[in-house]
């Protein structure tokens, strides 16, 4: 991916999209290493790493490449990290695991949204098989004009559905699963964001 051009009369290459990884590590301690070489064979500019848990070990962390202007927003709620982007593109990133126990509802996170916004989830709702369930969060993103993106193959590898995606509104993504090897039980989420 070539993601920068050099600018005349400027040192500062101009950035022309944003590569970020979305990846439920499911033990970050573990996985490490495998992240590290995502980054370096991918050069991402955005990670959201997810651990999977409401408890003190689960949770969200979003790294932002240095150069690249972030504000973080707070957000009491459990395992979500909502993150402003500020740069050729502005807009608001919200990284979150939404587990079936999750103590939040969907509408909890309407106050963080924007008219630029990405949100990337281990949402544990597959849109295509979970039925109520999906059409309870179809419902919500509708109502806050989000789209889905979705993989073309499974994110889950032990439960074979498409878990792990994007809900954008007021932005144009390009999103795929890495297709190579991982420890995890999910497949890394990998995605580009043109200006």
């Amino acid at each position: 991916w070539q993601n920068f051009v050099q600018v005349s009369g400027k040192s500062k290459p101009k950035l022309l999209s944003y590569s970020i990884l979305s990846f439920n590590v499911r033990g970050l301690e573990l996985r490490w290493q495998e992240v590290l070489l995502l980054i370096s064979s991918f050069k991402f500019d955005i990670l959201v790493l997810i651990e999977t848990g409401e408890n003190k070990h689960g949770g969200i962390v979003v790294l932002v490449k240095e150069g690249i202007i972030s504000t973080r927003i707070r957000c009491d709620l459990p395992n979500v990290c909502v993150v402003d982007i500020k740069g050729e593109k502005d807009f608001r990133l919200l990284g979150v695991y939404a587990p079936n126990s999750k103590s939040w509802s969907w509408d909890d996170l309407s106050l963080f949204l924007s008219n630029k916004c990405i949100i990337y989830s281990d949402f544990n709702v597959d849109i295509m098989q979970d039925g109520q369930i999906a059409e309870s969060l179809l419902k919500w993103t509708d109502n806050h004009y989000l789209a889905p993106i979705i993989p073309s193959s499974a994110t889950s590898l032990r439960s074979n559905r498409v878990i792990d995606y994007a809900l954008v509104r007021g932005l144009n993504i390009d999103i795929q699963i890495y297709s190579g090897n991982t420890s995890s039980d999910h497949r890394p989420v990998i995605s580009t964001i043109p200006f």
